[in-house]
């Protein structure tokens, strides 16, 4: 469908269509200005992010691209620009490799949660199913819901009202096993035995096994569990950070997992946009398949969110469009473009020295202590714990320091930025930890100009609003 061509969006109509089609995390707070991220999606000046690990906004280029394509979608409609932007992730992500893979595209890494229960229903319809997650507390909240079939939202894509934490299905039996990241002392876990004996006492369910490569610290599962594990077993790779290289999506296709990969994190588009890689061996299935399916998964997804070879299954789902949707997703492929044009090793080699700057600025405040195994995890994220008076901070208080960090304006910083994000707080048990992060336009920035005084501020400015007894948010 064409649309009449009109002026060009003011920032409040962009602001709007940005957060159309997503849940209610996107929502603009009128206390705040911003969402529960303290982020506006439109609102870059003078912003500097360290938070790309958990909310992004655009940034001049990305603005730019995101409303041409809006100027295309309005002369030549929905369908084609969504054909060309799974035409140039496929360019990006297959990388000489032969597309042995459909791509279904999602609101978010949240929703793509519940594909894995879809994909079981088909391939063992009318069995139990045991679903098996590791990192479960560095995982976003909705995606633990959407594991267990119940709505993560209050608000799905087509803007109805749904009761959160409600079942979603009506048929399907789900059983839900989960695998802590880290032990009580914060070092990282090693439960592989105990999810393959899991796996193996399972033989008349159809099992899940969900991983993570890149958690909201970075933690990588070990992998070669996959081989070990019973050959029935549906797998999914979370990549939702995706701060890894395409040679993984490769090897993990291989292996015939499916894959959750975001463009809201790594590559700083904002809040939220996911896709899911299904290889073909098991995308051929579901193409196949003409038997029944829950009726609660056609009021998670539109027809035009699933491969365009289920021609089948398609007709069970409605038409919406996802305006929103589209353009974030917009804003992240033009960013993976952008990175993609520089020689990986460079950005890589930059990535290496920001985590060494500011490891080093971390390690030089009595107030700060970076969390064990951090050699463990990917150099782009780092987390850490935050003391008052000898004391480490619980979940809350570090809740109330990221608002006071993202809220304030800061004088002191350089190159024109007075604000800045970080990524929110992570809980595991009774303990808490912080995270700085930087993403794909944060290094490009960072190569055309190698300057890391404003990262050695926030890392200060953390040690003095930390030590602040009454939060003035």
């Amino acid at each position: 469908m064409k649309h009449s061509v009109k002026n060009e969006l003011s920032n409040k109509e962009l602001r709007q269509l940005l957060i159309s089609g997503s849940d209610e995390r996107s929502i603009i707070l009128p206390e705040t200005g911003k969402n529960k991220y303290f982020i506006d999606p439109v609102d870059h000046e003078g912003l500097l992010c360290r938070g790309s690990c958990t909310c992004n906004f655009l940034n001049e280029p990305s603005e730019e691209a995101v409303r041409k394509t809006y100027q295309v979608y309005q002369a030549k409609g929905y369908e084609t620009v969504l054909s060309h932007q799974l035409e140039r992730l496929y360019a990006l992500l297959s990388k000489n490799y032969f597309n042995e893979y459909d791509i279904l595209i999602a609101p978010s890494g949240s929703d793509l949660a519940y594909i894995p229960l879809l994909i079981a229903d088909i391939l063992h319809h009318g069995k139990k199913i045991t679903s098996i997650v590791t990192c479960p507390e560095e995982l976003g909240s909705g995606s633990r819901l959407a594991m267990m079939g119940q709505y993560f939202y209050q608000k799905n894509q087509f803007g109805e009202e749904v009761q959160k934490g409600a079942q979603v299905f009506e048929h399907l039996k789900i059983r839900l096993h989960s695998f802590s990241a880290r032990k009580k002392n914060g070092e990282i876990a090693n439960y592989d035995e105990d999810i393959l004996t899991l796996m193996r006492n399972s033989k008349d369910e159809a099992i899940l096994g969900h991983l993570v490569v890149g958690s909201k610290s970075g933690i990588e599962d070990n992998l070669d569990i996959i081989p070990e594990a019973p050959k029935e077993v549906i797998w999914t790779v979370d990549l939702c950070q995706l701060r890894n290289s395409s040679s993984l999506i490769h090897k993990l296709l291989d292996r015939n997992c499916m894959i959750m990969i975001t463009g809201s994190k790594f590559y700083q588009a904002p809040p939220f946009c996911g896709v899911m890689l299904i290889p073909k061996s098991i995308s051929e299935k579901v193409a196949a398949y003409r038997g029944p399916i829950d009726p609660g998964f056609t009021r998670l997804f539109s027809r035009l969110n699933l491969p365009f070879s289920w021609s089948h299954l398609r007709t069970y789902f409605k038409p919406d469009e996802n305006l929103g949707l589209l353009l974030r997703w917009e804003a992240a492929i033009s960013e993976m473009e952008a990175l993609d044009r520089i020689p990986s090793d460079v950005s890589q080699n930059m990535i290496d020295k920001w985590h060494d700057v500011v490891r080093e600025e971390i390690a030089r405040h009595e107030a700060l202590e970076l969390m064990p195994h951090q050699e463990h995890t990917n150099n782009s994220i780092i987390s850490f714990r935050v003391k008052r008076n000898g004391t480490f901070l619980n979940y809350d208080e570090l809740k109330e320091l990221y608002a006071r960090c993202c809220l304030r304006t800061h004088d002191g910083m350089f190159n024109e930025y007075n604000r800045f994000t970080i990524g929110q707080p992570v809980k595991y048990g009774e303990r808490a930890f912080l995270r700085v992060a930087i993403g794909s336009f944060d290094i490009r920035k960072l190569i055309e100009k190698e300057d890391f005084r404003n990262d050695l501020f926030i890392i200060q400015r953390i040690v003095a609003l930390s030590q602040e007894a009454v939060p003035h948010v």
